[in-house]
């Protein structure tokens, strides 16, 4: 015997065919279900049709994808699993932030640009501390962050070095990723990051040349567009190997919503057929600062990414969207709100949070310094954890994406009594078409 899962979730696309995902199973549910064959599937995820009535391979594929389970399968249980497997997950995954000064001068960034870089002493007791734990854990992933990370480039390579000996001599394996504006990323110094490991980037390019230049301009106020353009060009034409990853997040202002035909070919003509490249969307939001208060009439509801994913589904060419990564289990909750993830500024200060550092000291939970090593106070780490029951939605279908909190700084630093759902739940339907028409994910049946 059999019953429906209780994380299912569905909608009808432009051609009147289903698309189905399990939120416990994620992109391995993903399923399109054909004009003639929808009817019968859709009343029997309504409740209203009979389970075993359904033909054999309709059944097969439905209980591939979790959408069908075992009547006696108890899915709290499963949930528990999960949530042990995703906030005590056994990597040791670091923010590192070599500097916090920044050559760019975004105009809705919350950060005040220290003039800090991380000194000697801080980077060896770092090391130290990688050495004397890593054999707790599977492996170690450094995620480089700043300011602008590659302003202090010579640091990460160091850095990097010394860190893929250690793990090397303790046989466990290595990965980097970065989050750079992208305008120092020549071919010179991507190829050294990769031999550092950094295989994973994160790009934000804010439109076309003159939405992004007003957007996101250099320090001296000089457009920052055509030499990012430039950087991933080369790159896409010069380094041959497939091993890497480059994300472009596009934030959205109200000044961008009649672009986005013109965006749509101009990145799908350069990156559209590179798999290498991918893209996600974000709408400008209020992350805290002061130069916010200068761009809120940019701000728009956020009802309209609806109307931004249309319009991109409506034009051409094809471009390859990561909306998938964010709708596995687990795939929407914060590093944060994980226990083995820590951030370690330049000063040796140690946060769970990248929000907003000068606002919410109150997020600091230990610190590294010459005189103590590494310093963690255990009970402001343990108040980071993902608490699934600051969600008010007993059986949301959503609950094994984001574990009922995806952003624990919405409890712990800014005080919300309930978590606010993950942007990309709040948008499924619309996100789960632009899966479909842009990356061709969904099995058919």
């Amino acid at each position: 015997m059999f019953k429906l899962s209780k994380y299912n979730y569905f909608v009808t696309n432009s051609n009147d065919e289903l698309l189905l995902y399990n939120a416990m199973a994620g992109k391995k549910s993903f399923l399109k279900v054909r004009k003639q064959n929808k009817q019968q599937v859709e009343k029997v995820l309504k409740g209203i049709g009979e389970i075993e009535k359904l033909p054999d391979m309709l059944l097969s594929n439905l209980k591939e994808g979790g959408f069908v389970i075992p009547e006696a399968e108890d899915e709290k249980i499963k949930m528990r699993d999960l949530y042990l497997k995703c906030i005590a997950e056994e990597s040791l995954h670091l923010t590192v932030l070599p500097t916090e000064q920044c050559n760019f001068r975004c105009r809705y960034c919350y950060e005040t640009f220290s003039d800090i870089f991380m000194k000697k002493d801080i980077q060896n007791i770092l090391l130290s501390f990688i050495s004397k734990n890593i054999s707790k854990y599977k492996d170690l992933h450094i995620a480089w962050f700043g300011g602008e990370p590659l302003i202090a480039l010579d640091t990460i390579l160091t850095l990097s070095e010394d860190i893929q000996r250690i793990c090397h001599s303790h046989k466990k394996s290595y990965t980097a990723s970065m989050t750079t504006n992208g305008y120092l990323l020549d071919t010179e110094t991507f190829r050294k990051l990769l031999k550092a490991n950094v295989l994973y980037y994160q790009i934000t390019i804010d439109g076309l040349e003159e939405s992004h230049n007003a957007q996101r301009p250099l320090r001296d106020g000089r457009g920052s567009f055509n030499r990012i353009i430039k950087n991933l060009e080369n790159i896409r034409d010069e380094i041959k190997t497939r091993m890497f990853r480059i994300t472009i997040r596009t934030n959205f202002s109200r000044n961008m919503l009649n672009l986005i035909p013109e965006y749509k070919l101009f990145f799908g003509e350069r990156f559209g057929n590179d798999p290498r490249f991918q893209f996600f969307f974000r709408p400008v939001m209020d992350w805290g600062g002061e130069r916010i208060e200068d761009f809120k009439e940019a701000i728009f509801e956020e009802e309209l990414m609806g109307q931004i994913y249309s319009t991109i589904m409506a034009s051409k060419p094809k471009l390859h969207f990561i909306y998938d990564d964010f709708l596995q289990p687990g795939g929407s909750v914060c590093e944060a709100a994980k226990r083995n993830h820590y951030t370690v500024m330049p000063n040796g200060d140690i946060y769970k949070c990248t929000d907003d550092f000068s606002k919410c000291t109150e997020g600091k939970i230990g610190y590294l310094s010459p005189q103590d090593g590494v310093k963690l106070d255990s009970y402001q780490c343990a108040r980071w954890l993902c608490d699934m029951e600051n969600c008010d939605m007993e059986d949301c279908f959503f609950a094994p994406v984001c574990l009922k909190e995806c952003c624990p700084a919405q409890r712990v630093l800014h005080r919300k009594a309930k978590t606010k759902c993950p942007l990309e739940k709040r948008n499924l339907n619309m996100t789960l078409q632009l899966l479909d028409t842009e990356n061709n994910i969904f099995r058919e049946i």
